[in-house]
């Protein structure tokens, strides 16, 4: 199963868990959030997963969700980390600022200028902003 096939599963915390190896194959960087416990002692992959598997089915938020937390790790850039993450896998350009707009903006507030300007990513950034707040 490629990335997209596997993040757009019913069951997606499933078919994470079932090709855990071949995602870290593919996104390395993801070890170093698990098994990292947060401020309010929890790990983090487990808030990850749980953030996905409570989303809709929309592989632009599952992905966003996937690598929103990697900046809790001290020293990382989240967009810099997100940039070379995307591009080793061959998105776009659009794509990749898209995708670093969604996880650069999960935790502020959506105006209504944002909204009207795109009200697609608006949508998926308050779909991320929800399942972030479980």
């Amino acid at each position: 199963m490629d990335l997209k096939e596997i993040l757009l599963e019913d069951e997606v915390d499933k078919a994470i868990e079932d090709n855990l190896e071949n995602i870290l194959k593919s996104i390395p960087e993801l070890r170093f959030i698990i098994g990292f416990e947060t401020k309010r002692n929890e790990e983090l992959w487990n808030r990850v997963l749980k953030a996905i598997s409570i989303s809709k089915k929309d592989f632009d938020v599952r992905l966003s969700l996937l690598l929103y937390k990697i900046d809790e790790i001290k020293g990382v850039d989240k967009e810099e980390i997100t940039r070379n993450i995307l591009s080793r896998l061959n998105y776009d350009e659009n794509y990749i600022n898209k995708i670093n707009y969604l996880i650069s903006n999960y935790n502020k507030p959506i105006s209504k200028q944002q909204t009207l300007a795109d009200m697609e990513v608006s949508f998926k950034l308050y779909e991320i902003q929800r399942c972030d707040r479980q």
